[in-house]
């Protein structure tokens, strides 16, 4: 039996602040979102600066070099880690950044028993998965 834990209830809500502008998949690599009326996703500029836009790069070079394996999802990708504690640690950390830039993503971390993978389950309403492709999933 898997246990999953809404990533909501460890980490809490983060505040997004700054001007905002349309998103394409394309441009996330620089750019941050956020939630506008009705499902649609936009880009929030500056969500990060300098020091965090490189802490947050570190985050995903280090995810894409650690994931174990990838799951396509219709809204999203579910993606395994190993369950030790310090990449469970660096999954958090991508998390708490993520959710300051796309919080229209849903996070849910899934730890399998006995030690196994740790699974990060991300989705959101159309257009998110085109988004994690380009920003988490390609090599980049």
């Amino acid at each position: 039996m898997l246990t999953s834990i809404p990533i909501i209830s460890i980490l809490g809500v983060l505040l997004c602040f700054g001007p905002t502008t349309s998103l394409t998949a394309q441009s996330h690599k620089q750019d941050s979102c956020e939630t506008k009326a009705e499902g649609a996703i936009a880009c929030k500029l500056r969500a990060f600066n300098t020091k965090q836009q490189a802490s947050y790069q570190r985050l995903v070079n280090y995810l894409r070099k650690n994931r174990k394996q990838i799951e396509e999802l219709p809204n999203g990708y579910a993606i395994a880690f190993s369950s030790q504690p310090n990449t469970c640690l660096q999954v958090t950390k991508f998390v708490t950044m993520e959710r300051r830039c796309c919080p229209f993503i849903s996070f849910t971390m899934r730890f399998e028993p006995n030690n196994g993978l740790l699974w990060l389950q991300l989705t959101g309403p159309e257009g998110t998965k085109e988004i994690l492709q380009e920003s988490l999933i390609s090599e980049g």
